[in-house]
């Protein structure tokens, strides 16, 4: 058993057992001769004064959010194999914590509704934020380029569609939108120039 598997231990011991025990330091005012509990106590002050509410901020979420450690370096800190990084890492590049029992490892907050972003601990308070890099290629996996559009999309269709029509022999079923230029045969059409009486026969 490790340090941190006592630690819960104690916590729940503490939750479980403590709190719900009576103790001879804890003893009702009007009657002595009763112990309270934690739990009993802290009812019984409660009644007594009343409870400061405050805002709850944004570091405060921050602050509840699960908690890792993870090192910072060159490129940031890796989470579930993402890359994470801002500006504000560089003074905490390849530096280590005081948090001696992480080998040295910086805090590190994540939401997990939200991957792209994340949360180092500021050694001077608060926290850095944190985006993905390469965030485009995390919602457009199997796009090469931002120009990608819906018009590229059913241009590329319909050049397969047409090549394969073409190998298959069959028709392709869409408008005709430009026939070749033939040479006329109406003798009469004022823009045949050949003097040559030629009659053209199509198939």
């Amino acid at each position: 058993m490790d340090i941190y598997a006592l630690h819960e231990l104690l916590d729940d011991w503490f939750l479980k057992v403590w709190n719900h025990r009576p103790h001879g330091g804890l003893r009702d005012l009007m009657h002595p001769e009763n112990k309270l509990t934690p739990y009993q106590m802290f009812a019984a002050a409660s009644r007594l004064t009343s409870n400061l509410e405050t805002t709850f901020t944004g570091d405060d979420y921050i602050a509840m959010l699960p908690t890792m450690y993870r090192h910072v370096t060159d490129t940031g800190v890796t989470i579930n194999y993402r890359q994470f990084d801002a500006e504000g890492l560089d003074p905490l590049r390849n530096t280590k914590s005081d948090l001696r029992r992480r080998n040295g490892r910086h805090e590190v907050k994540l939401d997990p509704y939200n991957p792209v972003k994340a949360w180092v601990a500021d050694p001077k308070g608060g926290w850095i934020e944190c985006t993905v890099r390469n965030e485009d290629a995390l919602f457009y996996p199997h796009l090469e380029d931002n120009d990608f559009t819906l018009t590229d999309a059913e241009t590329d269709r319909g050049d397969v569609a047409a090549v394969t029509a073409a190998l298959a022999g069959a028709p392709l079923h869409t408008a005709i939108e430009s026939t070749p230029n033939l040479p006329s045969t109406d003798p009469t059409d004022p823009t045949d120039d050949d003097d040559d009486d030629v009659i053209y026969v199509l198939d």
